[in-house]
């Protein structure tokens, strides 16, 4: 599959040509540890605590693995509803070699390109560990990008 992606907001990294040569999960968990009691006394709503991170590694020549981390946990008040944890990647063919315009393509882009598969993911795990799904807000990689400048996961962009 091929694209020219373009970001809506923020950062405007270069619109380059990509090529997804796969999408997988990378790794998932899944912990309901009060199931029987949160069924038994239907509770309301959890609090929920959210975080998402990205990782881009070189894989080869002009292929590019980006990692999408989502975290997820649910409570109530001090009882853990339930959690998970999600890495969902994808490898991308790049042509571009500019790392000034490289960077922020694979950081921004491409986590966005995968966002929506990894966005059902966690909907289907935790309806189906018995808990309503939980939908994850649409996610301005552009502003993640921007936030977290030098705080930002490391990454090998050779």
């Amino acid at each position: 599959m091929s694209a020219k992606a373009t970001p809506p907001t923020g950062t405007q990294p270069a619109n380059l040509p990509v090529t997804i040569l796969a999408q997988y999960i990378k790794d998932l968990s899944f912990e309901n540890p009060h199931i029987v009691k949160s069924l038994a006394e239907q509770r309301s709503t959890p609090k929920m605590n959210i975080n998402i991170q990205v990782q881009a590694n070189q894989a080869g020549e002009k292929v590019f693995e980006i990692s999408l981390h989502v975290q997820a946990e649910a409570k109530y008040e001090k009882e853990t509803a339930f959690i998970i944890d999600l890495t969902y990647a994808g490898l991308f063919g790049v042509e571009e070699t500019d790392k000034e315009v490289l960077k922020p393509f694979l950081l921004i882009e491409c986590p966005r390109l995968l966002f929506p598969f990894a966005r059902n993911i966690v909907a289907e795990v935790s309806r189906e560990g018995g808990m309503p799904p939980l939908m994850l807000n649409p996610v301005d990689f552009a502003q993640l990008y921007d936030q977290q400048g030098e705080h930002a996961p490391k990454e090998s962009v050779n």
